[in-house]
């Protein structure tokens, strides 16, 4: 059974789901500037209105791999936009490749990051 157009508009019409490099695992902290090297991204799903917050510190510390293993881990977890401060150009590739969009918006808190994004406040890297 195919689904309806109503759905398939509103799947595609929906918010992604957004991740922001944090300093720590609740909306209210900093935002972590460096992309692969956050130890925690926090990652809001529309949906269902929640935050889910991932550890990532253990990748962060490692001496080399941090930025792909966060890209496999966001793109598992259905991301769609990422916001940070710094992304390098090997993991703006990555996530481009992913499908993920990145946006800048660093000296911020992680929520009023996702509320400047969701009001089109955020610079897009390319």
């Amino acid at each position: 059974m195919l689904p309806s157009l109503g759905l398939l508009l509103a799947l595609l019409l929906a918010e992604p789901k957004v991740a922001v490099t944090s300093t720590g695992p609740k909306p209210g902290s900093e935002m972590e500037t460096r992309f692969g090297r956050a130890g925690w991204y926090l990652i809001y799903d529309p949906g269902s209105r929640s935050w889910e917050a991932v550890d990532h510190s253990q990748a962060a510390q490692a001496p080399g791999g941090a930025g792909p293993q966060a890209v496999q881990m966001l793109a598992r977890r259905g991301v769609k936009v990422v916001i940070t401060g710094e992304c390098g150009p090997n993991a703006l590739r990555a996530l481009s490749s992913a499908g993920i969009k990145v946006f800048q918006g660093g000296g911020r808190t992680v929520a009023k990051a996702l509320r400047d994004y969701q009001a089109g406040k955020l610079v897009e890297l390319k």
